[in-house]
C-alpha cells in the first residue's frame, strides 16, 4: 500500500534536507518564529542501527550545510535561519485530518510530543542536535558519537528522559564550519 504524500513544504531547501532518508514530511504549525518540520524515517529495513546512523549523519550534514548557507546570507545582509534538530524513535499515527475542503496532513502520538519537547532543550543546552535515549539505544550510541547530557523532565511526559548530544569532537567539527 502506498503511503499518502503530504503537500510539499513551502521551502524546497527544507525538502532537500529531509527527503533523503524520509518517508513522510509534515509541517508542525506554530508561531512564525517557531515553525517546524517533522520528518519520519521508516524502519522498513531490519537494521535499525544502520537507519539511525543514517539519520544522525543526515542531521549533522543538514546542520553543517545550513551553517554555510547562513554565513553566506549573513555576509549578504540577508536574514538567516536558526534550526535545531531532535531525533527520537517511536511509533506515530499519520494521515489527513480535517474536513473535505480543508485537509491537513498530520503526524500525532506520544513520540511526536516527546521529540517536540526535546527540541526545545537545544537552546538551553547549547546543542543544535539532540537525541533521545531510545534513539541512542537503537543506534548503538553511533560508535561513541553520542554522550549523555543528563535526565530532563519534558512537559507532558510522565517521567524524566535521558537526552544525548554529539560528543565534543563531533560538535567541534560542526563549529569549524563557522570559522
Amino acid at each position: 500500500m502506498a503511503l499518502p504524500r503530504p503537500a510539499p513544504p513551502t521551502s524546497s531547501r527544507a525538502l532537500a534536507v529531509t527527503s533523503v532518508n524520509s518517508s513522510i514530511l509534515a509541517r508542525v504549525p506554530g508561531p512564525a518564529e517557531r515553525e517546524a518540520m517533522l520528518a519520519t524515517i521508516s524502519f522498513d529495513e531490519r537494521d535499525e542501527k544502520a537507519v539511525c546512523r543514517r539519520a544522525l549523519d543526515a542531521a549533522v550534514e543538514a546542520s553543517a550545510n545550513l551553517k554555510i548557507r547562513n554565513l553566506e546570507r549573513e555576509a549578504a545582509g540577508l536574514p538567516f535561519a536558526e534550526v535545531d534538530i531532535a531525533l527520537h524513535v517511536g511509533e506515530v499515527l499519520y494521515g489527513n485530518v480535517g474536513a473535505v475542503d480543508r485537509l491537513d496532513f498530520t503526524v500525532i502520538g506520544p513520540a511526536v510530543n516527546e521529540v517536540v519537547r526535546m527540541e526545545k532543550l537545544c537552546e538551553p543546552l547549547g546543542q543544535q542536535i539532540l537525541f533521545s535515549s531510545r534513539f541512542a539505544e537503537a543506534a548503538g550510541r553511533c560508535a561513541g558519537r553520542l554522550e549523555s547530557l543528563g535526565r530532563f523532565q519534558l512537559r507532558g511526559v510522565d517521567e524524566a528522559k535521558e537526552i544525548f548530544g554529539l560528543r565534543l569532537s563531533q560538535t567541534a567539527a560542526l563549529q569549524r564550519v563557522e570559522a
